[in-house]
């Protein structure tokens, strides 16, 4: 009875220890989703692991090294319970390359052989030359050697040693080539990031489990190194038409590690937001100052350089700042260790304070090399009305406005569009999302088919001394012709110069039922022209002025040219 209660007690200690082990498992978990940040990206990982009653680790290695420690999240079962979670870094444990890289290096190590083989033969031939040129004596001291041995031996050493020296300039010839094509592979390594440090991060979970069985794990986490930045496509065919605007982003990854046919949604919220409660702010209603407008078209050159604002203009709180396309974080993470930041302006983006997120319907792969992807967001059909706007005095072009009403229901962030009209690309315009109108005006660049001149009538121009003054009349026709199938309305503008000096006087002659702006000089026409229909309008005015003290009469520009 002893044994027996001595044997069941051994059994019920081992059983206790075993139940009391941790079990320690590998999960191979593979990128599911990502969110992708206008600065960072959350990565979600998923994994099926078979668990056992108790205690298990489970180990998720070959994640991205940047990852942020604080932001690590993981979901399971309800009843299985997390008793902790923590990552370390490992430099050891190499994941199985891409087969490009493979391929390379296995085409490496061929050639490394080639290259052998060629020393092994030039080394050969060098010492086969050498054996020859010591031993080229073929008679003693005291010997004498005849004519025909001497002749034979001659044309044997020649020709062998040219032909010795014929293989060694072959061998030379071909290893060099052979060299340049190693190089060549060994700079395409170095572009496909292989030839870096290897390192990743690896996360252990220690849970607690009441059942055994195959359970399903999410690991998600923070990472810096991503981003992605709006791009429109705007495509429109005639004045009578619908605008079809397709969205797309240009996502970049620079994490190290590879998003292999994921699921995408691209968000407009901050990433490093914390969870504390939010607080509301007193919300101060002002005069828009354009700061912000004139920063962008500064930075896309379309306002010059006196225009640009002074950086203590530019307020943090007034902006937000999104990816620009070589701004990378070379190592660390949000926590700000390690951090090596290219010093490069970002792209201010101004958009709406509530966070917009887009589900990418279709799966992506998008390669941790840096380098932006297109990825498709939406498309839409809008309904606008169309406009031409002609200032023949500063371009005799006639330019085609598509206003767009609706357009704050889109969730269009500010960015670049790429002009489409009539099926030809006409350059890049700025949507602008940030101005307070409710409708939203497209250039879609010049129009043709609109032809705009303004010449100066002779006849009616003219220069007069009158007593101690002088007086210049300046007489200008301008011609609008519209070529198109369909009505236009068109917005057309000239000026009268403006006095600043009592002593000049600006006479208004003859505007053409136009609408004048006394303030800045400005005149105006708006009209509608049918097909091939045209129209012609006189602008006519008088300077008077002390002939004594001349001025300017005429606008000029400056230009660069090249002096010879």
């Amino acid at each position: 009875m002893r044994l027996l209660l001595t044997l069941f007690m051994t059994v019920l200690t081992v059983l206790t220890a075993a139940a009391q082990q941790t079990h320690e498992v590998q999960a191979k978990s593979n990128i599911h989703h990502v969110t992708v940040y206008l600065d960072g990206a959350q990565v979600s990982r998923q994994a099926s692991v078979n668990v056992r009653t108790g205690k298990n680790l489970i180990i998720f290695k070959g994640l991205s090294p940047q990852l942020n420690e604080s932001s690590l999240q993981l979901k399971t079962d309800d009843h299985i319970s997390i008793l902790s979670i923590s990552r370390k870094m490992d430099f050891l444990t190499k994941d199985e390359e891409a087969p490009l890289i493979r391929s390379l290096r296995d085409s490496l190590e061929l050639l490394s052989g080639i290259i052998t083989a060629q020393n092994d033969d030039r080394d050969a031939f060098e010492a086969e030359k050498k054996m020859l040129l010591k031993n080229e004596s073929i008679g003693g001291q005291n010997n004498g050697v005849s004519i025909t041995d001497l002749k034979t031996a001659s044309e044997f050493f020649r020709t062998r040693i040219m032909d010795i020296n014929k293989q060694l300039s072959q061998i030379n010839a071909k290893q060099t080539k052979t060299k340049e094509i190693q190089q060549r592979i060994r700079q395409q390594l170095q572009t496909l990031n292989s030839g870096t440090q290897y390192r990743r991060s690896e996360v252990s979970v220690l849970i607690s489990s009441p059942t055994t069985g195959i359970r399903d794990f999410t690991l998600s986490y923070l990472v810096p190194g991503a981003g992605w930045v709006p791009v429109y496509d705007i495509r429109a065919q005639e004045t009578d038409q619908p605008i079809k605007l397709t969205y797309r982003a240009k996502v970049f990854n620079d994490t190290e590690i590879d998003w292999n046919d994921a699921m995408l949604t691209l968000s407009t919220a901050d990433p490093t937001q914390t969870a504390t409660k939010p607080e509301l702010k007193p919300w101060y209603l002002h005069y828009r100052s354009g700061r912000l407008e004139e920063s962008v078209f500064y930075n896309s050159g379309l306002i010059s350089e006196n225009q640009k604002p002074r950086q203590d203009e530019l307020k943090r709180e007034e902006i937000s700042y999104g990816w620009a396309g070589d701004l990378k974080k070379k190592s660390g993470d949000y926590s700000g260790e390690g951090v090596d930041m290219d010093e490069q302006q970002g792209t201010i983006i101004e958009m709406a304070d509530l966070n917009i997120e887009f589900d990418i319907k279709d799966r992506y792969t998008v390669p941790a090399d840096a380098n932006p992807y297109m990825v498709e967001v939406a498309t839409h059909e809008l309904q606008a009305t169309y406009k031409h706007y002609a200032a023949p005095k500063v371009e005799k072009n006639a330019f085609l406005i598509a206003r767009v009403s609706g357009w704050e229901k889109l969730n269009l962030v500010t960015g670049y569009a790429n002009i489409y009209f009539d099926g030809t690309y006409l350059g890049q315009s700025l949507i602008n999302t940030a101005q307070v109108n409710d409708t939203l005006d497209v250039s879609l660049g010049r129009d043709k088919k609109v032809v705009v001149t303004r010449e100066m009538q002779q006849e009616f121009s003219s220069k007069k001394v009158i007593g101690s003054n002088k007086k210049e009349t300046f007489s200008y026709q301008i011609i609008v012709k519209n070529n198109r199938n369909s009505d236009i309305k068109l917005e057309l503008f000239d000026q009268l110069p403006v006095s600043q000096d009592g002593e000049i006087e600006v006479s208004k002659l003859e505007i053409s039922d136009g609408s004048h702006n006394e303030l800045n000089g400005e005149v105006s026409w708006a009209v509608t022209l049918k097909p091939a229909e045209s129209l012609k309008k006189t602008l006519s005015f008088a300077i008077k002025f002390p002939k004594n003290k001349p001025i300017n009469t005429s606008q000029m520009k400056f230009m660069n040219a090249r002096y010879f």
